[in-house]
């Protein structure tokens, strides 16, 4: 990913970037030889871009209001990952964000089937992205009496942002597959 998107975007779009990338090149998918208007992305967060707002709110509060990165407002909502996956890979379906918390990149991947069921689209990135270890929310949970689940709880997150689904529909399939091609 170049510098200067790298610097625009909160650490868990990199990551849902980054997956999004690995997900098509291990599901052999050409974009090319595909409609771009016929894929879509779903992506799940909880938490977003807390990490990239808390780095900008603290660069307000000892620099100043000519200091916040000019994309501050377009990078700190949870579409934003979405939006740079879309421009990086051409898409031009329709692309959503699910926050439902813990099971937002679950509940994407059964959005996924069910847009590729109904016919609206015939490929769709899925899964879910999140890089939750910032200072503020890490020290809620080290207030909690059992430090060891805080820490669980911070590197469970992280860990699901590497579980993305490319799911697809083969042509004349009405099967939807998996990344690894099985049905």
């Amino acid at each position: 990913m170049p510098a200067q998107v790298a610097r625009r975007i909160d650490r868990f779009a990199q990551l849902g970037l980054a997956a999004s990338k690995l997900s098509i090149a291990d599901s052999s998918l050409d974009m090319d030889s595909e409609d771009a208007q016929r894929i879509g992305i779903i992506l799940g967060t909880s938490i977003g871009t807390l990490c990239y707002a808390e780095q900008q709110i603290a660069l307000f509060y000892e620099k100043g209001i000519k200091r916040i990165n000019p994309f501050f407002a377009t990078s700190v909502i949870p579409s934003s990952a979405v939006t740079q996956i879309s421009l990086d890979l051409g898409i031009h379906g329709p692309c959503r964000t699910l926050t439902t918390a813990c099971a937002s990149g679950t509940a994407s991947i059964g959005e996924a089937f069910h847009r590729i069921k109904d016919g609206e689209v015939d490929v769709i990135l899925a899964g879910g992205a999140e890089a939750p270890i910032v200072l503020r929310a890490a020290g809620r949970y080290s207030s909690s009496k059992n430090r060891w689940n805080a820490a669980y709880a911070g590197t469970t997150a992280v860990a699901s942002a590497a579980l993305p689904a490319c799911v697809s529909r083969a042509p004349g399939d009405s099967r939807p597959r998996s990344a690894a091609g099985g049905h």
